[in-house]
């Protein structure tokens, strides 16, 4: 043997072995392509492909697949526990249409009329729009149960804005001075987001924050009206005014429960003034046709920017599979993605889970550090930088060797809403006392109006060709108690639960929302500083945990997509400064 040769030929193995070794910590785990699992085709679900495919200008995605048992942007009642999206859209055998969930939108919904715009099939119409046009009765009733009326927009001989400016005079005034100047911050905060090269956040917290929205965040809409001096009870001189009330226990708490079924007490601030701002700063719009569209629409807007970006890419990319996802096991090289019969669905580098934790029925695991064989439950809140403890540094490469537990908000059982649709109905004026000649088109209640009726938070006239009304409640409503409301003639078009073991409508928010866990659910390549891709799973729900509406579903799909762009290096930071001032 000639010692030079072999010593020539071990030096150009070790580098070589070493370089190999480096590239399987630095590069995704299949083919050097990413390959990215989303389980829920939602807004969020779709929002975040769509922007994932905005951002790969590389054309560096070899995969990207949104798991949901349901075709995208429809939802099939095969299964009463799995309520399917909450922007969902019943269609009536003559085609009228009625949103069942989130069913209006804003101006201030800067991303979802965004991605609307993208698609030239999507037109943006009035609110409530069943398809065909129609003279709807108009006015509003809040309702205090037990046959009172408190207020009723109808019979005002002003407009609905006078109307209200005098019953709630300078009350009315402090929500509207507060609200518009969240909107602002607000709306600065959404500007941050659409900049693809600055504002990555970590964390729901992070956003708020930085638009100096956090203490309204904390606190509930209760304390904010305290602070605001904005009373429970009139004050002995407003009680001398004739047509005087309570903006607190009429107007706000009966919008709350309308939306949200919380009350002031229960709903963040942030929450409440979003809320109250949609009537009070906005035009109300919906997709003509349905809401529902934006979901289908977004997917295929990313099937087709993929394709225009790639165009000799001739694979289906970005794709939908209709496979109920049950178990994903995580490590180093990324998750391992089940199906409920123990079928293997795929292998990811990075997974996203765009549906709200407490329901998603998906179980994570990870495999035992001292038996590989074993599966354990994954530590959700992954692992952070831990400088200060040396030890922590030496022997754990700067981590904490324990997960962070989730925040308690993560796990927050949601509320249950009950939307009923019913035809044929004429609705009994005399039950509500209200004057036949003033009949509203909306019959909204306080906490006590809702506690003895059944639970019902709103009522809605929908369509007079056929008397169709919406229901929202806490309950499903019974055949009888619809009777002694809409007549002996009503019958029951449908009825959609959104609640029950696996569902629900809103966050139970306890009157807070900053209690919010990180976008990032779990790392299983902390540890390695940085040296591989793969091994996130990310969250975008994460932010409705503190606001939920449609728009917050679209941002927190936006935050989550440009931090996984970061984590790949498809985009570069760039220093950027704070927001201004205060609330």
């Amino acid at each position: 043997k000639n010692p030079t040769r072999t010593l020539m030929i071990h030096s150009m193995i070790l580098p070589l072995f070493i370089l190999i070794l480096l590239s399987s910590f630095s590069q995704p785990c299949l083919g050097g392509g990413v390959r990215i699992g989303v389980i829920g085709g939602g807004i969020s679900g779709t929002f975040v492909s769509k922007y994932l495919v905005d951002l790969d200008d590389d054309c560096s995605l070899e995969e990207l697949t949104i798991f949901d048992p349901n075709p995208l942007g429809e939802f099939i009642n095969t299964d009463e526990e799995w309520q399917g999206s909450r922007v969902s859209t019943y269609r009536l055998d003559d085609g009228r249409v009625v949103e069942l969930g989130a069913s209006v939108l804003t101006d201030q919904f800067k991303l979802i009329v965004e991605m609307a715009k993208g698609d030239g099939n999507l037109t943006v119409g009035p609110p409530f729009f069943t398809g065909v046009n129609e003279t709807k009765r108009d006015g509003m009733v809040i309702y205090n149960g037990n046959g009172q009326v408190m207020f009723n927009t109808a019979n005002s001989t002003t407009s609905t804005f006078q109307a209200l400016a005098w019953r709630y005079n300078m009350d009315l005034l402090k929500l509207y001075r507060i609200t518009s100047k969240m909107i602002e911050q607000f709306d600065a905060m959404q500007d941050m987001l659409l900049e693809k090269n600055n504002y990555f956040f970590e964390s729901p917290n992070e956003m708020w924050d930085e638009a100096n929205l956090g203490p309204f965040v904390d606190m509930s809409m209760a304390d904010l009206c305290d602070y605001l001096w904005i009373p429970q009870e009139l004050p002995w001189w407003r009680r001398l005014l004739p047509g005087q009330g309570s903006i607190r226990n009429e107007l706000l708490e009966s919008m709350l429960l309308v939306n949200y079924n919380q009350g002031n007490s229960q709903i963040n601030a942030v929450t409440a003034l979003g809320s109250f701002s949609a009537s009070s700063h906005s035009k109300l719009h919906s997709i003509v046709g349905g809401n529902d569209q934006l979901i289908s629409s977004a997917f295929e807007q990313a099937q087709k920017t993929r394709s225009t970006k790639c165009p000799d890419d001739k694979s289906n990319v970005v794709s939908h599979s209709q496979e109920r996802v049950s178990t994903v096991v995580g490590s180093l090289d990324g998750f391992e993605v089940f199906a409920s019969d123990g079928s293997k669905l795929g292998h990811y580098d990075i997974m996203v889970l765009a549906a709200p934790l407490a329901m998603s029925r998906v179980e994570f695991l990870i495999n035992s550090q001292i038996d590989n064989s074993v599966l354990q439950p994954m530590p959700m809140g992954g692992l952070v930088e831990n400088a200060e403890d040396t030890r922590y540094a030496q022997d754990h490469e700067g981590h904490n060797p324990l997960p962070h537990h989730l925040s308690k908000a993560a796990t927050r059982t949601y509320t249950q809403v009950v939307t009923t649709l019913v035809r044929h109905a004429e609705l009994q004026h005399d039950y509500f006392s209200i004057d036949p000649d003033h009949i509203p088109r909306v019959i909204v209640f306080t906490q006590k109006g809702k506690a003895s009726e059944y639970s019902i938070t709103s009522i809605a006239q929908i369509s007079p060709k056929d008397g169709l009304y919406k229901i929202f409640s806490s309950q499903p409503l019974t055949l009888d108690l619809l009777q002694k409301i809409f007549g002996p003639s009503v019958t029951m078009e449908y009825e959609k639960i959104w609640g029950g073991k696996h569902g629900g409508a809103t966050p139970d928010y306890q009157g807070t929302g900053s209690d919010s866990t990180e976008f990032l659910l779990y790392d299983g390549a902390t540890g390695f500083s940085g040296h591989t891709t793969s091994g996130g799973l990310y969250y975008p729900n994460s932010l409705e945990l503190s606001f939920a509406c449609i728009e917050l579903s679209a941002m927190g799909a936006k935050a989550v997509a440009k931090l996984i762009a970061k984590r790949l290096s498809w985009v570069e930071p760039e220093k950027v400064s704070e927001l201004g001032e205060e609330l």
